[in-house]
């Protein structure tokens, strides 16, 4: 009998910092991993990669402030042989919108890093899995840091691979889609 995989879990994570007497360095990191999708059984359905959500802040008096913010979608299970070609499941998007924020006199690092999910497997005669989108944008206007430097990332998932038999071929091997990176509005 076929058997469905479970579609990963969410994760959030979110991290503060507040003092505004502080002077010394501090760096706040929130990483929110997505679960993986669970395989297939006997041609069912492999889950969907769970999604992720990440945000981090820091306000100080002064010092270096190193602010950043991880987030990764979950991978899509993989496809299992049934009577019917079982499809890999599609990995999880990675969407983040000025998810890091930072207040010093001194030095502010900001790092804002979207990873999509990796499309799952396919079997025989299933299509693999698709990879999945990632953007990162951040808009961050500044008047009293010494220095800032941002960091913007985003990286698509992996397609699933294909598999194929003599008489039989292969699934199409999905590409990464889209990966989005825009900075603007940044001053000190």
């Amino acid at each position: 009998n076929p058997g469905n995989g479970g579609f990963g879990g969410n994760a959030t994570a979110n991290a503060q910092f507040f003092n505004a007497a502080n002077t010394q360095n501090i760096a706040v990191t929130a990483t929110a991993i997505g679960g993986n999708g669970g395989d297939s059984i006997d041609g069912g359905f492999p889950g969907a990669g769970g999604t992720a959500d990440a945000m981090a802040s820091a306000v100080s008096g002064s010092g270096t402030v190193t602010v950043t913010a991880n987030q990764i979608g979950g991978n899509g299970g993989n496809g299992a042989f049934g009577l019917t070609g079982s499809s890999g499941g599609p990995g999880a998007g990675s969407i983040m919108t000025n998810q890091v924020f930072g207040l010093t006199t001194g030095t502010l690092n900001l790092n804002q890093n979207a990873t999509g999910g990796n499309g799952g497997q396919g079997s025989v005669g299933g299509m693999p899995g698709f990879g999945a989108d990632a953007e990162s944008d951040l808009n961050y206007v500044d008047g009293i840091a010494s220095t800032l430097n941002a960091t913007v990332t985003a990286t698509g998932g992996n397609g699933g691979i294909g598999a194929g038999i003599p008489g039989n071929g292969g699934g199409y091997a999905g590409e990464p889609l889209s990966a989005h990176i825009m900075f603007a509005s940044a001053s000190a």
